[in-house]
């Protein structure tokens, strides 16, 4: 309830606060932060790979990383990198993260029978290219995620979330959602512990950024905040400029309305041109194909004359007789 008394004096007002609205302050953080309130308290279990306790957005407390001095490295190499579609409180938890060149996990303790989800945390801020960093995840032992390239779902430092649905029924942990009260999907044995196994692939080492798990399912997760929109056509962001020159732009416009008429006559006149030239062209154009035609074939007038072969003969008879001559001489 908000209560306040105003006392009207001569030049001003003074307002006396006597008692703010209930969760001003809280909805003044959500503003901020995207906290979503309620949310933090229905968290079990949440970690800060590579980093230390930390209160992110939705007012979920990270604990420290339990693995710290044991395997794997812990980098904060993407705290050089803004993180794009990150809450501003979840900036520090894609920017920290543990990899290993080997496979390595967690273990986080559940209460008992129920549905969960398990939320993955991921920033790619290395690699540039996909088919660079890829790597299995497995909960108790059975596949949960194969393959997984997060360069290849969000990009180069952009916030990327894995949502892993399961549920504890009859002393055994059940992937996938559940379909009513009937657990549905694979199952292996439970003993009190979910265990989440990040496993080394062919390409690079597996990572991981952070992640908590929560009682509900994965419609009960808060989303990531959008990209920024880059939709904004050019007439909008233009718009107030035109207005404001649209009365120095009318008479550029008369102008190219004259001059756009000039070329459209001088476009009709070259069309007439080309349509009268048009025939002319297809003739010559049809005669050249089918070759010249200049008339009958003029008979060859060496086809009946022999005088070319009389001279030769002559010739040889006239050096074969002395050639003779000399011979019989000697």
């Amino acid at each position: 309830m908000f209560v306040a008394t105003s006392l009207v004096l001569p030049g001003q007002i003074v307002v006396l606060v006597l008692c703010c609205l209930p969760g001003l302050g809280r909805a003044a953080r959500e503003a901020h932060g995207g906290l979503s309130s309620g949310l933090g308290s229905r968290v079990l279990w949440a970690v800060n790979a590579g980093g230390g306790v930390h209160v992110g957005a939705h007012g979920i407390r990270y604990r420290a990383d339990p693995l710290n001095g044991k395997i794997g490295v812990a980098s904060d190499y993407g705290t050089r990198l803004p993180i794009m579609r990150a809450w501003p409180l979840d900036q520090l938890l894609y920017q920290t993260e543990r990899w290993s060149d080997h496979s390595f996990g967690y273990s986080a303790s559940l209460p008992g029978e129920g549905a969960y989800t398990l939320v993955l945390k991921f920033a790619e801020v290395y690699f540039l290219h996909s088919q660079a960093k890829v790597f299995d995840i497995r909960l108790n032992g059975m596949d949960a995620i194969s393959n997984l390239d997060i360069f290849s779902r969000a990009g180069p430092s952009t916030a990327h979330d894995e949502l892993l649905p399961f549920s504890v029924s009859g002393g055994r942990l059940f992937l996938g959602d559940r379909e009513g009260d009937v657990p549905d999907g694979p199952s292996a044995a439970f003993n009190g512990k979910l265990h989440i196994e990040f496993v080394k692939g062919e390409y690079d080492n597996p990572k991981i950024c952070a992640m908590y798990i929560i009682r509900g399912l994965p419609q009960d997760v808060p989303p990531l905040p959008p990209l920024p929109s880059t939709n904004e056509s050019p007439q909008s962001r233009d718009g107030d400029k035109r207005i404001a020159d649209d009365d120095e732009d009318e008479g550029e416009d008369e102008e190219e309305v004259e001059d756009e008429e000039v070329v459209e006559e001088e476009g009709n006149k070259k069309e007439s041109t080309r349509q009268i030239a048009a025939p002319r062209l297809k003739r010559v154009t049809e005669t050249t194909r089918r070759g010249v035609e200049s008339g009958p074939r003029v008979p060859d007038p060496y086809a009946s004359d022999n005088g070319s072969l009389t001279f030769p003969v002559l010739v040889a008879f006239g050096v074969f007789i002395p050639t003779l001559f000399c011979l019989c001489r000697l």
